[in-house]
């Protein structure tokens, strides 16, 4: 019914006056209530305190008739029947201009195709740009279950800073804090040469600023320290002094870098999520536990014996065990007398 309101024009109360800009104008017909219940810009046009005159053709001149056609249609019919990778980018300008963000997540979807470890970065960026929450999320999500892969992607050294830290400061990378920091350095490095500075120890920290300090240092080993930041110059005496004394001291000094492990949302990385699992708690056999979900950020496993399901996460180590993916990799895993397994996905 509304598709045929949208070709027809039957009962229109507004004209658009579209592509002034780009060549011929083409006038679209439409409807302001429907136009104003999907979009708040439409309905501050139509039924704000200075409403359009729609007497006339309202003109639209900076938007090509394809992409204006695009939203329409879209706003009629929750679907978009002739976008394209050609125009899905003017189409999406279009919709975010004027607040139909559906349609943008749409697009942003229809420019990047399949997300993978080659594009998941700079469809990162646009998301950010656009403020597609739910491609956002996807791009997050890929990013977690493939960090090591994305880090090492040749998109990874062209991220701007603000993009960096954001992926610096998420806590559910499936990377080894020192591969983290060895891509830290190679996106420092690049920094410098687009600047035309010296890859020196104080340039590239001048191009991190303050994304080196969410490095989370401390979880790196003795001799990963002392072969990268602790003699290139990356970290000041002070800062792999203090380092130092948190490791090995029982009296903890303050830090300027955080020192929480970073935990995945998956179990192991790699691993989908209805892989089985082995759990051997202190004192108990192993037994089998089968992953079968996430739900509020716990992940959800299945008992074999029983059947009896768990919302587990990560918590206070009290008593370490063991715990087994079925192809024989070691995951950690905490147990709490008394209380539920609590999974520790830091060293898959």
């Amino acid at each position: 019914m509304k598709q045929r309101l949208l070709v027809n024009g039957e009962f229109s109360d507004v004209r658009f006056a579209v592509g002034r800009d780009f060549g011929p104008v083409k006038i679209f017909a439409a409807h302001k209530n429907i136009l104003a219940a999907r979009s708040s810009v439409f309905c501050t046009m139509f039924y704000g305190s200075l409403p359009e005159n729609c007497a006339v053709p309202i003109d639209i001149p900076d938007f090509m008739p394809d992409a204006f056609a695009n939203m329409l249609c879209f706003m009629y019919t929750d679907e978009v029947e002739n976008l394209t990778a050609e125009n899905a980018f003017d189409t999406m300008k279009c919709a975010d201009k004027y607040d139909v963000a559906p349609l943008v997540q749409m697009c942003l979807e229809k420019n990047f195709g399949q997300l993978d470890v080659d594009n998941c970065l700079s469809a990162l960026e646009k998301a950010f740009q656009w403020h597609a929450d739910s491609f956002l999320q996807k791009c997050w999500k890929l990013l977690d279950e493939k960090t090591e892969e994305i880090l090492r992607s040749d998109e990874f050294t062209g991220i701007p800073r603000d993009t960096l830290r954001s992926i610096l400061q998420r806590s559910t990378l499936s990377a080894e804090e020192h591969d983290i920091y060895l891509a830290v350095e190679r996106w420092a490095t690049e920094a410098c040469k687009q600047n035309d500075l010296e890859p020196s120890a104080v340039n590239r920290r001048q191009m991190l600023g303050d994304a080196l300090f969410l490095v989370r240092f401390p979880l790196l080993t003795a001799a990963q320290l002392a072969n990268g930041p602790g003699t290139n110059g990356l970290l000041t005496d002070s800062e792999l002094l203090s380092i130092f004394l948190y490791q090995h001291s029982a009296t903890k000094p303050p830090l300027p870098f955080p020192t929480e492990q970073r935990r995945s949302v998956l179990l192991a990385k790699g691993y989908r999520m209805d892989d089985a699992v082995f759990v051997r708690v202190v004192g108990a056999d192993w037994l089998l536990a089968k992953i079968i979900g996430v739900r509020q950020s716990l992940l959800v496993i299945r008992w074999a014996g029983d059947g009896r399901e768990e919302s587990v996460e990560p918590g206070d180590v009290v008593l370490a065990a063991d715990m087994r993916i079925d192809d024989g990799s070691m995951a950690g895993v905490v147990y709490s007398p008394g209380s539920d397994v609590l999974l520790d996905c830091t060293n898959p």
